[in-house]
Order: C-alpha cells, then sequence, then structure tokens
C-alpha cells in the first residue's frame, strides 16, 4: 500500500472557458457493469495487505459546533485529541442536506440527481453498486450499525451489508429503547419524550427511544470482529449515531461538562418538540435568545455524548489491535439549524448550517497528519475509500471525486435540495395558517467556488454570499455581482449537463420500496419525518 503525503485534495474537474472539462486520474480496468436483475457475482480475495475501513458517520453534526473546527465549548474534546494524527478537512461539504440522499451518494458516489433517493422515493435502486457491494465481492467482510431507520434493508442504502444491526429493530432494540430512557432527565420538559412534556406519551412505548445508543455500537461491532469465520480477512464496517438529532436529551453529565446551571434548567424548558420548532421557522413561534442559546446548548451537550462513545469505541478497538491497518473515516451526513436564518431542522435551505460536515481521516503510516484547508465534496468518500483499498472503480464511474488521499487542485462544490413535502407545512397550517405555502416548497441548487457560494432556488430567486469571509452567510452579495452569478451558474449548468439524471427505467423487480408500517413511522415522526396520523 502506497504511502500518501495529503496536502490539499478535491475532485479532478478543470473550468475551461467553454465550460467544464472532467479529467481523470488513471485507473484500474473496472468491471463491467451489472444488470438491475443479475446476482451480485462471487466474491474474489482482496489484495494483499489491504486494509480495514471504518466509516463513522455522527448523524445531523455540523461542523461549526465541534471544538476540533473553533467551537468555544469542549464539545469533541476526544476527537480533538485523537484527530491530530489524522487528516482534518476544514471544509468538507454534503451534496445534500438530509440523510437518504446524503448517504446514498456517500456509498455510491453518485450525485442525488442521479441515484434519485428523494423525499417520495428514498430507496436506492438495486442496480446501482455500493461500497459495501464493491467491497465485499472483492473479499472484504461488511457491517453496518444504524441508528436511523431510514437506514435499513427497508430502503436498500444498505444495499451490499452482509450483516446490519440497528437500534430499532432485532436484538439491540430492547437494549437501545432502555439505553436512551436512561438518559431522560425528569426535569427535561422540552422535547417530545422528554418526561415532563406535557403532551409526551406517558409510558414510552416501542417508538421513542432508540436512537440515544451510540455506547452499543462498540459492543456491537467488537461482538461481530470476534465472531467474523476468518480474521485474516479485511473488513469494511459503517457506523451511524444519531444523539444530535431531535429529540436532543443528552446526559446530565455532558450538560454539567459544558453548560452553567442557569442554561441547563432553560434548556429543559424550551420547548424542542417538533411542532414547536417547525412553528418557529414558519414565523408563528418565538424564543428569546436565552432560550436559542440554552438550545444550542443541548445540541453541543449531546454532541459532547457522541464523541465519548465514539472514542471509547475506537480506544478500545486500538488497544485490541484491531485498527492495526484500519482506514478510519469519520464526517457526517448533513448539518441541523439551530436558529439560523430562523429556521430549526434540516429542511428548506442549502445554507452551510446544513452543508458544512465534518471530515477526518485517520491511517498512520498512509495519512499525513495535517489541517487541510481546500474544500472538498463528501461526494468524494467512494472514491477515496476505492483508493485506500486499491480496487478498481465500478462502471459506471462516480459523478464527482478523486480520492481525498492523493493531492489535487480545488474544484467548484455542488449541493441539492431536490425535493420538498407538504407534511410539515401542512401539520403548521391546519394550526396556525400558512398564506405561501409555495414558497416553503421551494427546491434549491448551490454552487460554490473559491469561496464565493450562490443558491438558487426553484423560484429564480439568488442569494450569493461569500463564504470566506461571511461564515454565517448574513449578507446576501447578490445584489451587484451579477456577472459572478453568471459565472457560477454556467459552472452549475455545465455540472447538471454533465450529470445524468435518474432513470427510474433502471428498476428491477428488487426495486420496491417497503410500505412503512405504523411502528415505522410513528419512529420517523419522533424524528421529525414524518406525521404519524398521515
Amino acid at each position: 500500500m502506497k504511502t500518501r503525503q495529503l496536502a490539499i485534495a478535491g475532485a479532478l474537474i478543470t473550468l475551461a472557458a467553454a465550460g467544464l472539462l472532467y479529467t481523470q486520474l488513471p485507473s484500474a480496468p473496472t468491471d463491467a457493469p451489472r444488470a438491475a436483475d443479475e446476482p451480485a457475482p462471487p466474491s474474489t480475495p482482496a489484495p494483499a495487505g489491504a486494509p480495514n475501513v471504518l466509516l463513522i458517520v455522527w448523524d445531523t453534526t455540523r461542523a461549526d459546533h465541534m471544538s476540533l473546527y473553533g467551537a468555544s465549548r469542549q464539545t469533541t474534546p476526544r476527537l480533538d485529541a485523537w484527530a491530530k494524527d489524522a487528516a482534518v478537512f476544514e471544509r468538507a461539504i454534503s451534496p445534500e442536506m438530509w440523510t437518504p440522499p446524503s448517504h446514498s451518494s456517500m456509498f455510491t458516489g453518485f450525485a442525488p440527481q442521479h441515484h434519485g433517493v428523494k423525499a417520495t422515493y428514498k430507496w436506492l435502486d438495486a442496480h446501482f453498486t455500493t461500497l459495501a457491494e464493491w467491497l465485499g465481492q472483492h473479499g472484504w467482510d461488511t457491517y453496518a450499525w444504524s441508528a436511523n431507520p431510514y437506514l435499513s434493508p427497508d430502503t436498500n442504502i444498505l444495499q451490499g451489508f452482509a450483516t446490519v444491526d440497528t437500534t430499532f429493530s432485532g436484538k439491540w432494540k430492547k437494549r437501545a429503547k432502555a439505553m436512551t430512557k436512561a438518559k431522560l432527565i425528569p426535569e427535561d420538559k422540552s422535547t417530545d419524550i422528554s418526561p415532563g412534556w406535557d403532551r409526551a406519551h406517558k409510558t414510552i412505548g416501542d417508538a421513542a427511544p432508540f436512537k440515544d445508543a451510540a455506547p452499543l455500537a462498540h459492543e456491537a461491532l467488537d461482538i461481530w470482529l470476534r465472531q467474523r469465520p476468518d480474521a485474516s480477512k479485511p473488513w469494511f464496517a459503517f457506523v451511524n449515531m444519531m444523539e444530535v438529532h431531535i429529540p436532543r436529551v443528552p446526559s446530565l453529565a455532558s450538560r454539567e461538562a459544558l453548560l452553567d446551571k442557569e442554561t441547563i434548567e432553560r434548556g429543559y424548558t424550551a420547548s424542542a418538540s417538533q411542532i414547536d420548532l417547525l412553528a418557529y421557522t414558519f414565523g408563528k413561534k418565538d424564543y428569546t435568545a436565552d432560550e436559542l442559546a440554552a438550545m444550542n446548548g443541548v445540541y453541543d451537550a449531546a454532541l459532547r455524548d457522541m464523541d465519548a462513545a465514539t472514542f471509547d469505541m475506537l480506544d478500545d478497538l486500538q488497544r485490541q489491535g484491531k485498527l492495526d491497518n484500519t482506514i478510519v473515516i469519520l464526517t457526517a451526513d448533513h448539518g441541523e439549524n439551530l436558529g439560523d436564518h430562523r429556521m430549526f431542522g434540516h429542511k428548506f435551505s442549502l445554507y452551510d448550517t446544513l452543508l458544512h460536515v465534518p471530515l477526518v481521516i485517520w491511517w498512520p503510516g498512509h495519512v499525513t497528519p495535517a489541517r487541510v484547508e481546500t474544500p472538498v465534496s463528501a461526494l468524494s468518500m467512494f472514491a477515496t475509500i476505492l483508493d485506500a483499498t486499491d480496487l478498481p472503480t465500478p462502471d459506471p464511474k462516480p459523478d464527482l471525486g478523486t480520492s481525498l488521499l492523493d493531492a489535487q487542485r480545488p474544484s467548484p462544490l455542488f449541493a441539492d435540495f431536490l425535493e420538498a413535502t407538504p407534511v410539515s407545512i401542512k401539520r403548521v397550517d391546519e394550526k396556525d395558517g400558512i398564506a405561501d405555502k409555495a414558497y416553503w416548497l421551494r427546491t434549491f441548487k448551490s454552487v460554490e467556488q473559491e469561496g464565493w457560494k450562490l443558491i438558487t432556488a426553484s423560484d429564480g430567486s439568488d442569494k450569493l454570499y461569500h463564504v470566506t469571509d461571511d461564515a454565517d452567510e448574513s449578507d446576501n452579495l447578490a445584489a451587484g455581482n451579477a456577472d459572478r452569478i453568471t459565472q457560477l451558474k454556467a459552472i452549475r449548468a455545465a455540472w447538471d449537463a454533465a450529470t445524468p439524471d435518474y432513470d427510474p427505467s433502471g428498476r428491477s423487480r428488487r426495486d420496491k420500496p417497503a410500505d412503512v408500517d405504523a411502528a415505522t413511522k410513528e419512529m420517523l415522526s419522533t424524528l421529525g419525518y414524518a406525521d404519524p396520523d398521515k
């Protein structure tokens, strides 16, 4: 395995006067794509000395709330120490702003508009080749741990993982519920599952507490590693953790580590229930500055819980020698609005609060520790892992991204919000009335180059930010910068023209998204994704 000196990274996209000219690194011959209904080919032995791969996704984690990225609170103290031996990407951008399409892009290397996973089609078609599928076919054992119901066999986004464990079903469900329930604080009235919430279920049902079980990932992964039939084979493991997703119920220990008594107590009373967060977003409810600060503190405390669970796991694996010859990648699928831009949650925008995610790559002896300033896309995840494992690229090749392990020049960054749904709008409209529903049903595209970021809405409106100088995206510079907007729109148009649109004709007999049962719908409702009554 060759050693890389990681300095700057990015996709191989070269801008030319006529548009976008794509260049690619030389690669090994690729295997032919398989037909949608064709069985997966048998596994072949992994290359000699092939590394293990551990991909950890901190669901709903925004980079700017992490002490690793300069946040004032010590939200990620153990990551901060560990990352001194890793490559830390200062500006990694997710191609989408919520879980199913973002994970689908990481697992396939395809842009959201190509793989087609969206709000009304939460399913990854079988003909797409996933990282787990490709590594499994080339000799890796594969394992997934998921705390998010959208990452399950019911969506096919975990296609290729031979073993899948979840917090919300199967053998870990009972303990996951108990672990989440144990974190609930009697004084807390803030969330839909908090003991004191006046609209909460009086008894904890199957759906409510399942997501705050990151410590179980440690145990589950360790058991899987111990029980593998052939310990000499390399392995690929994916771990999704959900502590910072709503409903946020951080431990008292993490609250006390970060917050003063007054802020802790205000965090118990400032309502972060789904309906109130939506009402604030739609301008139907206000929070005081102190309440917003307390709600941000709750998020930070939940992040510290996840940091502790993650590094209990990594430290233990390292002590056992199970991280020898292992590349560990820690990232997030998207971020979260926490009152920013008068919004909560991850809907209705493409601001950096939703797109700027952590990205840390640890691989001693192969990746040089560095703070990497070049902006990069999470679409490069696929190519990076293939590069680390010395595997060829399947056909069709990913839309964007050469390995982050190789030094390349910067490239434009793209993100999408492809489809809005009326569920949230309807809930608030029924309660408080919404005059302009069309405004909230807009979709968005963004493009970023050389510190300039353009967000274009489906109604034709533009917002232009110089994110290098305006990290909060508070100063819309669209007026007076027509030439800049024209240039960025041309870059985005060329990208769109070169990126295949999703083709539903490629669906196979296996591509039949499962009907959502009542229990799953209630779980998704707990996370703010669905209305349990609809």
